[in-house]
């Protein structure tokens, strides 16, 4: 302890018991409150403002010192968070082209969806693991080994789907291009490397989009089929080169499994919720609501980037003063909240230029902005370290859309707000520490 420690404090043996071999002021702060002291406690007993001041008192940090000290400004990860939203947004757009082109029942479009939308999340679910224990080649090797078996999933769920014996080599090809890519783009993401994915990405949809504009010829049919196809090659080719960087692939063993399992919830508690919407909307009003979902879930990858920004921030002041630091926390709550806000009305814009010209758009306007909310929140909890609280919010989300079924303005007007209130109290349960995430 040093001369900076009040006299009330210093000869306070349980106060000195716990501050003994401390590393700094968190270090305290972390033993004091698992001791029972609280706010109040620290500012009845001892006169100070709050557990952090108090645990600033008992290790001797100077706060006018750190404050003066030059700050460390961090990376925000915005710039890479749109390059993952423009992925995001381009491989819809792609797979919307292809499937344009291609006569297929929708049960094989949802078949391949949520093939897709799980086997990336756990092909991501399980480098991200390994990343953050500070292996990232072997992450990088036992996500592709995650990738190659959701491939052969993939190949497998169509042949035994019922329904589709009429279509069963194109679906084959579409779930597994759509599995491949999705899995190509969680390992390019999860390495830090999606520049020359979305440079590829970018160039195949300004392609298809010319040769939709051009309107009839032999380009109509046969370019966008071709280009999609390449342009899903070409992306999983350069995972694949990243990977091989790292080493052969893996097969991920037990623990890797286990740190996949909330993400593989998550993907399929969502996947089922959209898929239980879609039936409540009418024919014409499918793909605005999926495409709106999409777009919501892009523009919220930003927002959670900021998100982390702004609580970086407000865990640095920490250092500075207290008061800062509940005035920083009370700020990001609001921010949080605010995410599921943006993609809200990310997506109820997208229905609202999509659908103008039809009677129904009105009705698409709640299930988009209430789904889309719920899990832009859900992703907000797996990318603030909660996975078990994304599932819970991805169930809201299910039960959101079953209550749909029954009746839509109910849904709306009573479920939805509640689901909504207790996913947003989630995130902010979570976040309600910046130093949590920092």
């Amino acid at each position: 302890m040093t001369a900076a420690r009040s006299a009330d404090i210093a000869g306070h043996p349980l106060l000195a018991e716990l501050s003994a071999g401390a590393v700094d002021m968190f270090d305290v702060a972390a033993r004091l409150e698992a001791s029972g002291v609280s706010d109040r406690t620290a500012k009845g007993q001892h006169g100070r403002s709050d557990v952090f001041a108090l645990a600033a008192d008992l290790h001797g940090d100077r706060p006018t010192a750190a404050a003066d000290a030059p700050r460390r400004n961090q990376p925000s990860g915005l710039a890479e968070a749109f390059r993952r939203a423009l992925l995001l947004v381009g491989g819809v757009l792609l797979a919307a082209a292809l499937l344009d082109h291609l006569t297929v029942a929708p049960a094989l479009v949802w078949v391949a969806g949520v093939t897709a939308w799980v086997g990336g999340q756990a092909s991501a679910a399980i480098s991200w693991n390994r990343l953050g224990l500070g292996q990232r080649d072997l992450g990088l090797r036992r996500g592709c080994g995650a990738a190659l078996l959701m491939l052969a999933a993939a190949v497998a769920v169509p042949l035994a789907a019922p329904g589709l014996t009429e279509q069963r080599l194109v679906a084959v090809a579409v779930c597994a291009g759509w599995t491949a890519y999705a899995c190509a783009v969680s390992l390019l993401v999860c390495s830090g490397r999606t520049g020359a994915a979305l440079v590829t990405v970018g160039g195949g949809t300004l392609v298809v989009g010319m040769a939709e504009v051009l309107g009839d010829g032999w380009w109509a049919g046969t370019l966008p089929v071709v280009v999609v196809l390449t342009t899903t090659l070409a992306v999983v080719l350069l995972a694949v080169r990243r990977v091989l960087r790292a080493g052969l692939p893996a097969v991920p063993d037990r623990a890797d499994w286990a740190a996949a399992a909330p993400a593989v919830a998550q993907a399929a508690l969502l996947a089922l919720s959209l898929v239980l919407l879609l039936r409540t909307v009418p024919q014409e009003g499918t793909s605005p609501l999926v495409v709106a979902s999409v777009v919501g879930a892009a523009t919220a990858d930003p927002a959670i980037a900021l998100l982390r920004a702004r609580l970086r921030a407000a865990a640095a002041r920490v250092y500075a003063l207290a008061d800062a630091a509940r005035h920083a926390r009370r700020a990001a709550l609001i921010a949080a909240a605010g995410t599921a806000l943006v993609s809200a009305v990310a997506a109820v814009g997208v229905v609202v230029a999509v659908q103008a010209g039809f009677p129904s758009w009105p009705a698409i306007v709640g299930p988009a902005a209430a789904y889309t909310a719920l899990a832009t929140t859900s992703a907000a909890l797996t990318a603030f370290g909660a996975p078990a609280k994304a599932v819970v919010t991805a169930a809201l989300a299910g039960g959101y859309a079953i209550s749909a079924l029954f009746s839509g303005v109910v849904a709306v007007v009573a479920v939805f707000p509640v689901c909504l209130i207790v996913a947003v109290g989630l995130l902010m349960h979570r976040i309600s520490d910046p130093r949590v995430v920092a």
